[in-house]
This record gives C-alpha cells, sequence and structure tokens, in this order.
C-alpha cells in the first residue's frame, strides 16, 4: 500500500455466481524508505542500487536481477553496439555483451545505477576481454577463444617456467578464434605460460605441451 488512506474494495465470488464484497479502510503511516530512488521501497527492492521497475521481458522479475539475452534487455540500457549499461559497486559501466555472466556473477547488477540526486555517470570499459584455452594438454597448436572485447589490439606470448619469451602472437582486437603455433623444436614436452596482453590489461593461464 501506498502511504497515507486508501479505502479497498474486495469482491469475493462463489462457484454459482453469488458475490458479496466489503470496504476496508487502510492508513499507512511511516516511510519504508527508497534508498535508491527507483520507485520501489527498500523493502521490496530485488536491486538495491539499480532500477527494479524494468521488466522489459514482462516476466514479473525486474531485469536487474537476471541474466538474460541480450536482446531481451530494454534498449534505453544498452549504451553501444554489442554494450549494455551494469552498476558495479554503485559506479555505472558500459560493458560488451559477453563480459555480462562474469559481472553478474559477482554480483553487480544489469542496468545502470539509480541514485537519489546525483546524475548518473557512465564509464565506458576499455578492457574487459578474456580468454580460454580450449584443449589443455596441446600437442602443436595452442587453440584460444577470445572472450569479451578490448579497444586495443591483443597480443599473446608464450613463455617457458624460466620466463624466456619463445613466440608471440599479434591479433586484431574483434578476432575471437586464435590459434599459437607450438611444434617448434625448442618446445618440448612441460608446462608453459601463455599471456594476454591488450592495453592495460594482463591475463596469464598455463597450458602444458605433450607432443
Amino acid at each position: 500500500f501506498p502511504l497515507g488512506i486508501t479505502n479497498n474494495v474486495y469482491k469475493v465470488t462463489d462457484v454459482n455466481g453469488l458475490f458479496s464484497t466489503c470496504m476496508f479502510t487502510v492508513n499507512v503511516t511511516g516511510d519504508a524508505g527508497d534508498d535508491d530512488c527507483d520507485g520501489v521501497q527498500n523493502v521490496c527492492d530485488v536491486c538495491p542500487d539499480g532500477d527494479d521497475t524494468v521488466d522489459n521481458n514482462n516476466d514479473g522479475t525486474p531485469d536487474c536481477s537476471q541474466l538474460l539475452a541480450y536482446e531481451s534487455y530494454s534498449n534505453a540500457w544498452k549504451c553501444a553496439p554489442n554494450k549494455i549499461q551494469i552498476c558495479h559497486d554503485g559506479a555505472t559501466l558500459c560493458i560488451n555483451k559477453n563480459a555480462l555472466p562474469a559481472h553478474f556473477n559477482h554480483g553487480d547488477n544489469i542496468g545502470p545505477c539509480t541514485s537519489c540526486g546525483s546524475e548518473n555517470r557512465v564509464t565506458l570499459v576499455e578492457s574487459d576481454i578474456n580468454f580460454e584455452i580450449i584443449a589443455n594438454p596441446v600437442s602443436d597448436q595452442v587453440q584460444i577463444a577470445l572472450i569479451g572485447h578490448s579497444e586495443n589490439d591483443v597480443f599473446f606470448n608464450v613463455y617457458n617456467t624460466f620466463g624466456h619469451l619463445l613466440t608471440t602472437k599479434h591479433i586484431d582486437h574483434h578476432t575471437h578464434d586464435v590459434n599459437i603455433d607450438v611444434s617448434a623444436s625448442d618446445i618440448v614436452n612441460g608446462q608453459y605460460l601463455i599471456q594476454l596482453v591488450s592495453g592495460k590489461t594482463m591475463i596469464t593461464k598455463k597450458f602444458v605441451v605433450l607432443k
């Protein structure tokens, strides 16, 4: 119920069509609070920093609390082609749609942050890129799936366990599937490191060569 006095009418109908009505008055006092000013009081807030009123897919659950297909979200939340706003630690970020699961899984709300009074600013994330090694161990090629997006070109560097650079590969940031040749005679069976470098992002993972 909203704050204040409301007159409410209830009607009950049985299987024979007979009905009865009654009226009652409710006086709601006090303030349940709406800390994020989205129009939903705190006690009912699903997304404490997000807009609980948006239900673009009409399933009865706020979209800010759900990991949906990119196309299911409101266009007002989409900040660029294949990018969407999220609320991360009280700041609105514009991220690539492929990075949504990672942000959602560590507790970010989908959609922009909502706040009382201050203007909401959107920060474009320069790089939300990551990668997965498809098959490990490998024999002649490291097969990599590039996840997310970077505004910068991407470099993959392969090192041995002593930190010596063995090979490097430069790819365009629009590439998604990458193969890196490790068939050289100086790359023998053993454990190696592969490092992604893109702008200020640096991610290192291990892989094993078994020829």
